[in-house]
């Protein structure tokens, strides 16, 4: 099933995952960064990676005002891939403005999911592939 989402929420969510990718082991960082680059890919333009303080700010920015932003068409999995992919790095990052921001941009994404694909998988989050690596703090 394909979505409309905003352009904006998809390419920041590639930008937190190409932040996040070491944050995983080395599995679950490969399935971080393809569904990163599905997202850019829904998008037609590659994302950049600010630092973790710029990001956090513009994940704020991004989700106080999205009116009249423009769409783009992704397939409900990959936002359902992204938001459990961005749940991961906001445990990893909690306490930090980036784990803060993250938390509220993978609602976002959730919210744009249709409530009967949600109700039709047999459970949620998914879980497969998407464990944290045992990785040192970061800062």
């Amino acid at each position: 099933m394909a979505l409309r989402v905003d352009e904006g929420l998809l390419v920041l969510a590639a930008a937190v995952l190409d932040d996040g990718v070491p944050l995983f082991d080395r599995r679950s960082g490969d399935a971080a960064a393809e569904v990163a680059r599905r997202l850019r890919s829904a998008v037609g333009r590659p994302s950049q990676t600010p630092d973790r303080q710029h990001l956090a700010v513009a994940v704020e920015n991004a989700l106080r005002d999205r009116s009249g932003r423009p769409r783009s068409v992704v397939e409900a999995a990959t936002v359902e891939e992204a938001v459990a992919c961005l749940r991961s790095v906001e445990s990893a990052l909690a306490g930090e403005a980036l784990g803060r921001a993250c938390r509220r941009l993978w609602e976002a994404l959730y919210l744009c999911i249709p409530l009967t694909t949600i109700l039709s998988r047999p459970a949620w989050p998914p879980a497969a592939g998407f464990e944290l690596a045992d990785a040192p703090p970061l800062g």
